[in-house]
């Protein structure tokens, strides 16, 4: 099954666009703050309406403006965790998980009982929303989306306000119940370690439209704009490409030249991962890219650090405990050339 989305509206922070987006498995619509992001998912839902557009799912119309078509929220076959979960904090978790689901008491109970099992969350059917952690309240929200068992799952920052133990846990639940619920599932966040987590495709959003989309290994390898770039956490410069026998020289506006592979001319975005950049002490003689730089900080990651560097452009590298660059030493950033990824 499929979610098949073209919207076009007027928002206050500019004009949103988006083209024949197609959601298939698990999906994260990223983007800086004010795009609108998560009017997408109220345009999904039901909740707002755009001044043009087409979303269908599953061969179902919910909205056709062309053609006068526009469901309901109710009637929609959606579930949806908003920003703020929308629970009733006066009701138990077991209600709160019912409330949507149709049919007699005991039908709407079992159901209800047996998505607070899977979700981990047996023992606390009879609390009130109110009294569970904010992990808690966020399993309660997903049971309550699944409840009724939808055609398409919206989840709007799911992982927010999480401590970095209970976010590990509920990405894993997320990525594991939109793979059981076997729906389409459109989902906001800003975070791409999250993201590269959960999601099979990615979807961002720049200036109101979609500036790329593609796995999160794709994003990582060959980000096209620097939004995409410092979202990804990769190194991005810019600058003017011409092809040079087996190379592309990419002249920058301050420094040296950065070389690359990929036969692309003209004013590109070039990027390097940066655990592929390596530090020395010396100008490296065997690498076709190297920059002076000058530490700014170094933070231990598990067995890696991170090296923030200046060029005078923000870059970061990623090395062994027992490389060089210490804050405030003057070094040489260096990568081969095959490192470097040009989009045009």
């Amino acid at each position: 099954m499929h979610l098949h989305l073209s919207v076009e509206s007027r928002l206050p922070g500019g004009r949103l666009r988006i083209d024949g987006l197609r959601v298939a498995g698990l999906t994260a619509l990223v983007g800086p703050s004010g795009v609108g992001k998560s009017t997408v998912l109220e345009y999904i839902a039901g909740l707002r309406h755009p001044e043009r557009g087409l979303i269908t799912c599953g061969g179902r119309i919910w909205l056709d403006t062309e053609n006068g078509v526009r469901e309901s929220a109710g009637a929609r076959s959606v579930g949806y965790v908003p920003q703020d979960l929308a629970l009733f904090p006066h009701m138990s978790a077991r209600d709160n998980v019912a409330w949507g689901i149709r049919g007699r008491r005991d039908r709407r109970r079992a159901r209800a009982e047996e998505l607070l099992e899977r979700f981990r969350l047996g023992g606390s059917g009879g609390r009130r929303a109110a009294e569970l952690s904010g992990g808690e309240r966020r399993r309660v929200a997903l049971a309550r989306a699944l409840a009724t068992e939808p055609m398409a799952l919206l989840l709007d920052e799911p992982f927010t306000g999480l401590d970095a133990a209970a976010r590990a846990d509920a990405t894993d639940l997320v990525r594991d119940t939109c793979a059981r619920a076997g729906v389409p599932a459109l989902l906001v966040s800003h975070d791409f370690d999250d993201v590269a987590r959960v999601a099979s495709q990615v979807a961002v959003i720049e200036e109101g439209t979609v500036s790329q989309i593609g796995s999160p290994h794709a994003l990582s390898a060959t980000p096209r704009t620097a939004y995409v770039a410092a979202l990804a956490g990769v190194n991005a410069f810019t600058g003017t490409a011409t092809r040079s026998g087996r190379l592309t020289r990419v002249d920058r506006p301050s420094g040296p030249p950065i070389w690359s592979p990929d036969a692309v001319v003209g004013r590109v975005l070039a990027s390097v991962h940066p655990a592929d950049v390596r530090l020395s002490t010396s100008q490296p003689a065997d690498a076709e890219n190297a920059l002076p730089a000058r530490v700014v900080g170094r933070i231990p990651r598990g067995a890696r650090h991170r090296v923030d560097l200046a060029l005078p452009e923000s870059m970061v590298a990623e090395v062994g405990p027992a490389d060089p660059g210490r804050p405030g030493e003057d070094i040489w950033a260096a990568w081969t050339a095959g490192s470097t990824r040009l989009a045009g």
